[in-house]
Order: structure tokens, then sequence, then C-alpha cells
């Protein structure tokens, strides 16, 4: 019988262990009897030791961490190579990656149940790459529009999806080496962390439909200091429960911040820059 792999990423920073212990925590809670397998990969397993052999461990060492990033030092590519060493460990089970800024706020089931040889999943659509207006994605067009990939140019038609979360039926897991191959031919020419999200996002839109999970997995990325602040507090609670309370506990007090303020956040930085050109009062 397969099983509902879950893969997370936790080193470097403290705040991405915070994280990365929670979200399997949360993962755990809303399993309901799924034949789930978390898997994290973390240079201080005995960070995770809360939840003891619910998990499943592997040991980054500085030379593992430094290879799998690659002679140019690219953090999101230790992503691709970890995603695809867990497709040939486990090559018959379906496979959902999870940013560490991430947790359940519902089922782990449902998100499975999208995962099948013709749909994958991914955290949500974010825009077309090819109409967005933003200088950002203008930059991208323009340097990556000069650019090959296995003998044609770039492919800048498709969506941009988030990668917080991203699920594959074994059936397509041959799109991880073709994703680390375009980052490895990509980014030495495009130094920018949307040549790895832009990557997965083309190759498995070009395999699959992808849908979304936005609805089963939350992603903090927008508010993230004001949630690992959130999540070790509560983390400290669970510490002190019980493996079966606290997954109860998680599931009936889901951590659930005020959204931030954008519009006040714009006029505060809009209001420091006019006092710095002595346009309005101090």
């Amino acid at each position: 019988m397969s099983r509902f792999r879950i893969v997370l990423q936790a080193y470097g920073l403290d705040e991405v262990r915070v994280g990365a212990l929670y979200a399997a925590w949360s993962a755990l809670a809303y399993a309901e009897g799924a034949p789930l397998a978390i898997h994290v990969y973390t240079d201080e397993p005995g960070f995770f030791a809360p939840l003891g052999d619910a998990l499943v461990l592997r040991e980054l060492s500085r030379d593992d961490i430094s290879a799998w990033r690659g002679p140019l030092d690219f953090t999101h590519r230790l992503k691709a190579v970890m995603i695809r060493e867990m497709t040939r460990r486990h090559p018959a089970d379906p496979l959902l990656y999870l940013d560490a800024d991430t947790f359940f706020a519902a089922p782990v089931g449902p998100v499975f149940e999208r995962i099948t040889p013709s749909t994958s999943v991914m955290h949500e659509r974010e825009y077309s790459v090819a109409t967005r207006d933003s200088g950002q994605i203008q930059r991208f067009r323009k340097h990556m529009g000069r650019l090959s990939f296995r003998g044609a140019p770039v492919d800048l038609g498709g969506d941009m999806w988030n990668a917080g979360a991203v699920g594959i039926h074994p059936s397509n897991f041959p799109v991880v080496d073709s994703w680390l191959e375009f980052i490895d031919t990509l980014y030495p020419s495009y130094r920018r962390g949307l040549v790895e999200q832009y990557g997965i996002s083309l190759l498995l839109q070009r395999s699959t439909a992808v849908s979304p999970c936005a609805d089963e997995v939350f992603h903090y990325w927008a508010q993230k200091d004001e949630y690992c602040e959130a999540i070790r507090r509560e983390l400290d609670l669970l510490r002190g429960l019980g493996l079966a309370e606290s997954l109860r506990h998680l599931r009936e007090r889901r951590i659930a911040l005020p959204p931030p303020a954008r519009r006040r956040h714009k006029q505060s930085m809009l209001d420091r820059v006019r006092r710095a050109l002595g346009m309005i009062a101090s």
C-alpha cells in the first residue's frame, strides 16, 4: 500500500526549524487516519524530538547543504535536490513538499486526492508571467527571454504558482530531474529565486493540470515574523502536552492572526520618505 509522503526542509535559521516543527505537528493533527509519513531534512534532528518516532528525520551535514546548494550557493537548489532524493527513495508514493512557513488548517487527505497522474498540486496561482506588469516580472521576462532551455527559447507563457507547496504523483517524478536541469541551466545567467519557482510551475503545467491547495494548507510567508512569534508560544504549550492532547489542541485552536495592515504600512513608509525630504513636519 502506498503512503502519503510529506517532506519539509529545516536547516539554517532557527525560525525555519520552528516553522517546520509546527508544520509537521499540524500534519499529524489533520492526518485523520491517512497512511501518512512525514520526512524532515534538518541540520538539528534533536529539535524535532517532541514528535519522536512520528517523523522520519534525515540529517543534513554541512557537506550535504553545500553540495546541494551547488557551486553558486543557490538556496532553492537544495529544495529541488531534496525532492529528487525523496522521489528516488520512495518511487511509488505520492509526494507533497511544504515550505517550513506553512501548516495544515484542514485534513491532509483531500490534498493528496488532488495528486494524480494528470493533476499536480501547488499552493496557489499567483499571476500570468506574460501579462504581469510589475517591474520585477518585466525584468524577469527581459532576462529570461534571452535564454534557452534544451535548445529552445524559455517559454514565458506559463503561470507563476506559489511553490510553498508542491505535490507530485510518482508517474510525474521525472519532472523533478527536469526542474533541477532548468535551475542549473538558467540560474547561472539570471541569479534570482524566481528561476526555481517558475521552473517547477512551468514544468508541472506542461505535463499536468495544476491544482491549488491554499484551502487546506496555510502559507504565512507574507506575515512570517508575526506567525513565527505566535508559533513559538504555541510550541511551548504543545511540548507540555501528551501527543493525543496536543493534536486535539492543534485542531481546536488554529493560529489565526489578523491580516497585515498593508495600506497603513504603505502610508507610514510614504510618511517616512516625506519626512526625510522635509515635505511634512516631524
